[in-house]
């Protein structure tokens, strides 16, 4: 649901200065000022993300952006804070690609916004397994990932398992399937990944 509701705000601008005006007659002049109004009350930073070893994991580099509509009122009035938050991207070809954090993903989720982004020459091994772990930890927010009292990354044949805390009776976190050669060709997110055997 955030996820559908950030992209409309940030692609639709206009609908919502239409929305804005809600009870009067809508007439091009005053559309046109609110969308002015609107794009003019935007607040916006950009920086790089800081990824180790960027260059030979990924085939792009991911920028945050921060963000705030309506600026003006930026913590001055209940929930306004819904109207700030930070946005990993990339790009890809002539646009750009969100990566959302977890807290818009679904209970298992395939990341589609990788799909294009892990450098095809990467290989996942024993010897690249912590840079790994450690781009999803700056590209999916340090926030997400909690210590657990076992081995953090596992392997097991083709499949990788990143862990990223715990859920009930299971731990859960990222998966990463590679082909023999050790190329990334899945990677998903799983609530229910594997269970704590406790």
């Amino acid at each position: 649901m955030k996820k559908a509701a950030l992209v409309v705000v940030l692609a639709l601008a206009d609908v919502i200065a239409a929305a804005i005006v809600f009870g009067r007659p809508a007439d091009s002049q005053s559309e046109t000022v609110v969308e002015r109004m609107f794009r003019d009350d935007m607040k916006l930073s950009l920086e790089r993300v800081d990824i180790p070893d960027a260059e030979t994991i990924l085939s792009a580099p991911v920028f945050r952006i921060s963000y705030s509509l309506i600026a003006s009122y930026e913590g001055a009035l209940p929930g306004s804070n819904a109207l700030s938050d930070d946005l990993n991207v990339w790009i890809k070809g002539d646009r750009l690609v969100p990566i959302f954090g977890l807290s818009y993903l679904s209970t298992d989720d395939s990341l589609d916004a990788f799909d294009g982004l892990i450098n095809p020459a990467f290989r996942l091994n024993e010897g690249s397994a912590d840079q790994f772990r450690s781009m999803l930890r700056e590209v999916m927010g340090r926030d997400q990932f909690e210590s657990v009292p076992v081995d953090a990354t596992q392997n097991v044949g083709n499949t990788w398992y990143f862990l990223n805390g715990d859920f009930l009776s299971y731990y859960k976190g990222f998966v990463v399937t590679v082909d023999a050669e050790g190329a990334v060709t899945d990677l998903r997110f799983e609530l229910s990944m594997l269970p704590k055997n406790e």
